[in-house]
């Protein structure tokens, strides 16, 4: 099985829960939003006006909802799906997905307002995209691993960028981020990198994240890496290492004592860094895997402004001075399957 068909395995099975909205210091607005043949897994979204734009890679639908009259709208089908972007102006949608063979990704350049296919940009075999997508300078940009392979586990990212700039006039691709980091204990768990950036933030600066590591890489321009500590309380580590080739099930064990950096986000005054452990001590017997999530706030100067802030589910998007995530709604403490989810508005202004 490719890394490409693994990564959208492990996004559609893997199901989480965490801190519940009164834990949350600071709440902009939420919408409860419904659809009667149930949701999937809402992993990624974008705002455009009164628009809210969910990605729903298990049902590979892009779900909308008018915030003004407070009606779901019909979605857009979209096929499998890794990430999405909106860019409002040019009332243009972008979907990250995989080729029909499932060998390499492929970007989908979308109408915002009927959801017909304008153009297809196919992406190198050699890239691994991930959830994370951005737009910048008439260019698309991907997070994800180039060459992704087990490799020497001693210089697993040695070589390796990760993101992919996309050009929207040629379709060329190029490696962008390089690794700020060479070692990681596992293949497979190291490759889930994370990466985003911002246009509104000084310099370009972008942002990167390799899942079990403390620090993030800054990257402003064509300079090399800024490597900025994020550890924290809540970014736990107990000293140990995960092994090469571990299960899924020990990798799973092993998070319930260590968390992974599973986002980052950009945005103007600085980035957001989004970390999960497994609550294993509170899940059902059979039930989906329950998650502390917490999200820290930090200049780009690298000096931290909140730390360690309980959030109700893991963060989905970022726009316009708000991170996005979806606060589970039924019993089991998952949304698969769900007709009814709550998305809540974060304001980074608070959170910072």
């Amino acid at each position: 099985m490719n890394d490409l068909s693994r990564l959208l395995i492990a996004a559609l099975v893997v199901a989480t829960t965490s801190a519940s909205a009164a834990q949350l210091s600071a709440i902009g607005v939420s919408w409860e939003i419904e659809n009667t043949e149930g949701f999937g897994f809402v992993t990624a979204a974008a705002r455009c006006g009164d628009t809210l734009l969910l990605g729903d890679g298990r049902k590979q639908l892009v779900h909308r909802y008018d915030i003004g009259t407070q009606r779901s709208l019909p979605p857009f089908d979209v096929g499998p799906m890794l990430g999405l972007t909106a860019e409002c102006a040019s009332s243009t949608l972008y979907v990250v997905s995989v080729t029909a063979d499932g060998n390499a990704g492929l970007v989908k350049q979308l109408d915002l307002d009927s959801g017909a296919q304008r153009a297809d940009f196919p992406l190198p075999p050699t890239f691994a995209p991930r959830s994370a997508v951005w737009t910048d300078s008439n260019a698309v940009m991907i997070g994800g691993l180039w060459e992704p392979s087990e490799g020497d586990s001693d210089a697993f990212y040695e070589g390796r960028s990760l993101a992919l700039r996309l050009s929207l006039d040629t379709g060329a691709t190029e490696p962008t981020l390089p690794a700020y980091e060479l070692s990681c204990p596992e293949g497979f768990w190291c490759s889930q990198v994370r990466a985003h950036g911002s246009r509104r933030a000084g310099g370009g600066n972008r942002i990167a994240a390799l899942p079990l590591s403390t620090d993030v890489g800054i990257y402003a321009g064509n300079q090399l890496p800024r490597r900025v500590s994020v550890a924290s309380p809540q970014l736990l580590r107990d000293g140990s290492r995960p092994q090469p080739g571990m299960s899924g099930a020990d990798f799973v064990e092993w998070t319930a004592t260590n968390a992974t950096l599973d986002g980052v986000f950009a945005f103007a005054g600085g980035f957001a860094v989004e970390h999960r452990s497994s609550a294993l001590e509170v899940r059902e017997p059979g039930g989906p895997i329950p998650k502390r999530v917490h999200v820290s706030t930090y200049g780009w100067d690298g000096v931290a402004k909140r730390i360690d802030i309980p959030v109700p589910g893991p963060i989905i998007g970022v726009g316009d001075g708000m991170l996005y995530t979806v606060d589970d709604n039924d019993a089991s403490g998952s949304h698969i399957g769900s007709t009814r989810i709550r998305v809540v508005e974060l304001p980074l202004d608070e959170l910072r």
